[in-house]
């Protein structure tokens, strides 16, 4: 979807953890495929590793050879210090006016550890933000869009 709706100079980087508990990544077959998204020479760097890493967030700063993120989507870790760490972490990489954005961040009754909507519900009030969500009480899903100063 990404490589669909970004301009033809766009770079991609995805940060999968490969069996995570909260998606479980993808199997290396499927790299083939997603190969095959970019268009009109866009770059797509597929990253299977832990996103708290500190190695993973140089290997990000290395793709991006100084040059800021336009949009961050967090969907990866839903404990809280996870959601937390990820935002920590690579928010600052997003530029003044850029985008991020949370998903699953309505309460999610079944998964007890899932705190991605604690962690969005402190956060947004310190940015302009908007939320994407049927029903506050539907369980889980939604998304959550922070516009950064």
């Amino acid at each position: 979807m990404l490589c669909t709706l970004s301009p033809p100079a766009a770079q991609i980087i995805s940060i999968d953890l490969p069996w995570g508990r909260f998606g479980g990544g993808y199997p290396l077959r499927k790299i083939p495929l997603y190969r095959r998204f970019p268009r009109f020479g866009q770059r797509l760097h597929l990253i299977r590793a832990d996103s708290h890493a500190a190695e993973t967030k140089q290997r990000v700063l290395r793709i991006l050879s100084g040059e800021p993120l336009d949009f961050l989507f967090l969907d990866g870790d839903h404990t809280y210090e996870g959601v937390r760490s990820d935002f920590e972490m690579y928010a600052p990489l997003v530029r003044s006016g850029g985008i991020v954005a949370f998903h699953d961040i309505a309460e999610h009754k079944r998964e007890k550890d899932c705190g991605v909507d604690r962690f969005w519900s402190e956060t947004k009030q310190r940015y302009r933000h908007r939320e994407i969500i049927a029903d506050p009480t539907q369980g889980w899903a939604g998304i959550g869009v922070l516009f950064m100063p």
